[in-house]
């Protein structure tokens, strides 16, 4: 339950209805507040104000009702807009890309805004009273004011709305945003992970989980793994002398059958401790990018994939995703992967994990694109260039040695689909500079 909730926080951001709902309950409360001062200054307060003078019933009647329902009008207008902008982006740049839209805060802002409006003029409107309705008049001459001053404001939301929806899905602006969340997650989780790092101590967490108890862990239902939650899992297995092997990572598809951790101690492992270690893990029906960083670096493949299939033909939002994968790779270039072996604050070895190797990320971002780059001049050497400028932003042999691969397999690739020299002349050229900046004699 805890890693459940931890997930929920963390993802929260996500979800359309939040800031729309809070604004409205913050609209309700507002009103009942500006209501109750109403009812305590009364309407004389307008007399020293010029330009301004008191509302009858009829007229606060008709000014609320007219703002309410325009309101509510245009936000069932807004909302069709947004639906067919995520509808067309998802036929555009993939389907997987719905969430980023969901997040958006102008999307969230605007429809709160307008039903926040409505809201609170409708909890105005319900105290505005007549004389021949019994007792005497009472008009909330601030309320009403208050309720002008949001339509006001809402006509500027909407102008700001006509303007952000277009430039919310032009394919830079979405392309832009995917390649600066995959480098803001990389800053996020390298080199901070589960507990603290123990760098010579994976052997010795090896033998430990082999000469104990040992249990395996299966997840209750299929699905992706999104979350873990580290820092308790940590403290469990400090606080049971437990050793916990987490074969599963976010990202991967787990299945009943599937091992999601193995657990050892010193003695034979009740089922209670299975269930601790089960829910520290989230499994759902989707992947993530909350803890996932493939998935990060994926979503700008499936877009620069797209762009260049044969049905989209768009070479240049292909150039502009590559572009952004290799700033997410020169940012995972200078930083320091996560040791496997995770210690407690005792120094005790305890947790053994999967982490993100570097050629893997490579992999995920250059390798998974270079069957569609490669049958593109313009893209193939972009790719390569995007290659040579990430060797040149590391120095780290392995690092090196997987850029190297990928680049001679781009090579391989690009020339057996073009046949002009004019086409491979460029992509050699770039190899060659690649080459160079991983310390690798061309010839």
């Amino acid at each position: 339950m805890r890693a459940f909730l931890l997930f929920q926080l963390r993802t929260i951001r996500s979800k359309y209805w939040l800031l729309p709902s809070l604004m409205a309950i913050l609209a309700m409360v507002l009103a009942v507040v500006l209501i109750v001062l109403d009812a305590h200054i009364g309407a004389d307060w307008l007399e020293g104000l010029s330009g301004l003078h008191a509302n009858q019933p009829a007229g606060a009647r008709a000014v609320l009702s007219t703002i309410a329902g325009s309101m509510i009008t245009v936000a069932g207008v807004t909302f069709s807009i947004t639906i067919l902008a995520l509808a067309t982006s998802a036929s555009s740049f993939g389907p997987r890309l719905i969430t980023n839209f969901m997040q958006d805060r102008g999307n969230q802002l605007t429809l709160g805004t307008f039903i926040a409006t409505f809201t609170y003029c409708l909890m105005v409107l319900r105290t505005v009273r007549s004389a021949d309705e019994g007792g005497t008049n009472f008009v909330p001459q601030v309320a009403v004011l208050v309720g002008v001053l949001f339509a006001l404001a809402s006509l500027g939301v909407l102008i700001y709305f006509i303007h952000h929806i277009p430039e919310s899905i032009h394919i830079t602006t979405v392309v832009a945003n995917l390649g600066r969340e995959f480098a803001d997650k990389v800053d996020e989780v390298y080199p901070r992970m589960i507990g603290d790092p123990a760098p010579k101590g994976e052997a010795k967490l090896r033998r430990a989980l082999e000469r104990g108890f040992s249990r395996q862990v299966f997840p209750k239902a299929a699905g992706y793994v999104q979350y873990v939650d580290g820092d308790g899992l940590m403290a469990y297995a400090h606080h049971a002398n437990l050793w916990i092997e987490l074969v599963a990572r976010p990202g991967d598809f787990v299945t009943p059958r599937c091992v999601l951790a193995r657990v050892t101690a010193l003695k034979d492992v009740e089922s209670a401790v299975f269930d601790r270690v089960r829910d520290a893990v989230v499994v759902g029906r989707d992947r993530s990018p909350t803890a996932d960083i493939l998935y990060l670096v994926e979503r700008l493949v499936e877009v620069a994939a797209r762009a260049l299939s044969p049905g989209t033909n768009d070479v240049y939002s292909a150039l502009n995703a590559i572009d952004w994968i290799g700033n997410g790779l020169v940012a995972m270039a200078s930083r320091s992967l996560p040791d496997a072996a995770r210690q407690d604050a005792d120094g005790e070895s305890r947790i053994l994990t999967r982490p993100v190797r570097y050629s893997e990320m490579v992999e995920a971002g250059i390798g998974a694109l270079r069957p569609y780059a490669a049958r593109d001049p313009n893209a193939a050497r972009r790719l390569m260039e995007a290659l040579a400028r990430v060797a040149q932003h590391t120095a780290e042999p392995g690092r090196l040695a997987a850029l190297e691969r990928e680049a001679t397999n781009l090579q391989r690739a690009a020339l057996e689909h073009l046949s002009q020299p004019a086409d491979r002349e460029p992509i050699e050229d770039a190899l060659r500079v690649c080459l160079g900046h991983c310390r690798v004699d061309p010839n």
